[in-house]
């Protein structure tokens, strides 16, 4: 699992056991990052997921790991170059399908999950690559304490940044989740337009980090908050680096 919880003391203390954050939804399941992924991790009871956002060509936060769509869907390019439209009409799901069917026990075990949460068996050909809307959309009622958006891309996106703030707060999750938006191309000197509410965190750490304004800015956001702010480092280096400065929790995603 490559994002690691790291929230204020008084939400940890509610806990006595590990929360279940399922990367990229239920994706030993279900194909990766699609609804079917994220609503057996919630019928499979996860505190959280985790999922990735990129930005369509017509400017739309969708979700999908990859630069390209090669790896998991049935055509070839760059999710840059096509719009909403043109990835929701792909294929997302066959590769998935073609590999359950050289995975007899893992068949076995979406089978057996399918029946205990009294779903048919799912066929995920012809699953689409989801917007962020339509994910977020799904996610709400479900009421997850944990929403982990991850920004893909190198340099960040400023107007994919603003179009995910914009969602979280239409569809209110920054109520309802502890939602941390990051990217290693994101520089804490550069302060995304607005505001989420006191549970939602917004943080970054880059390899060009200056790390005396890097510190004062986690100094500031600790006072605003009252507790622990929350950082992932994206490399070995940077992670030596930046362990050295004095704030809340630290962790490396890889």
């Amino acid at each position: 699992m490559s994002m690691p919880a790291f929230d204020d003391p008084q939400t940890e203390a509610r806990h006595s056991t590990p929360l279940v954050i399922a990367h990229r939804g239920a994706s030993g399941l279900a194909p990766e990052n699609t609804l079917a992924a994220f609503s057996l991790a919630i019928a499979l009871g996860a505190d959280g997921v985790e999922l990735d956002v990129q930005m369509s060509r017509d400017g739309l936060p969708v979700v999908i790991h990859d630069t390209r769509v090669n790896r998991t869907t049935n055509t070839k390019g760059s999710v840059s170059r096509l719009t909403l439209n043109q990835l929701q009409r792909l294929d997302a799901g066959s590769w998935f399908e073609r590999r359950l069917s050289r995975r007899p026990r893992v068949r076995a075990m979406v089978g057996r999950i399918s029946s205990e949460v009294g779903a048919a068996v799912p066929r995920y050909s012809g699953e689409p690559v989801p917007s962020l809307e339509d994910v977020l959309s799904l996610l709400k009622p479900a009421g997850l304490e944990r929403i982990y958006i991850e920004l893909k891309g190198s340099p960040l996106n400023h107007a994919l940044l603003e179009s995910i703030l914009a969602l979280v707060r239409k569809h209110g999750v920054d109520r309802s989740a502890t939602l941390l938006i990051r990217s290693c191309h994101y520089s804490t000197s550069e302060r995304p337009g607005g505001r989420l509410t006191h549970r939602s965190i917004v943080s970054g750490a880059g390899a060009q980090t200056n790390l005396d304004s890097f510190n004062n800015s986690i100094r500031r956001e600790r006072e605003r908050r009252r507790g622990s702010v929350a950082l992932r480092a994206c490399d070995t280096a940077e992670y030596r680096r930046v362990s050295r400065a004095r704030f809340g929790r630290f962790g490396m995603d890889r």
